[in-house]
């Protein structure tokens, strides 16, 4: 059998999300006019800085 015994990843799929200071920090940084590779040298990886910024600016239904 292939793939047997084999199990995915948990977090397959998903990138990590930062801590509340942390994304405070990015969108603080992000308001001021900085990029999101600028932001991204303070040891944070683009796509978390892009995840972050999009589910800051999703509008939330309810």
């Amino acid at each position: 059998m292939a793939g047997a015994g084999l199990r995915p990843c948990p977090r397959a799929h998903r990138r990590p999300t930062p801590r509340r200071g942390r994304r405070q920090a990015i969108l603080a940084r992000r308001a001021e006019g900085q990029s999101i590779r600028e932001i991204a040298a303070a040891k944070v990886s683009v796509g978390v800085v892009h995840k972050t910024l999009n589910t800051a600016a999703a509008p939330v239904d309810g």
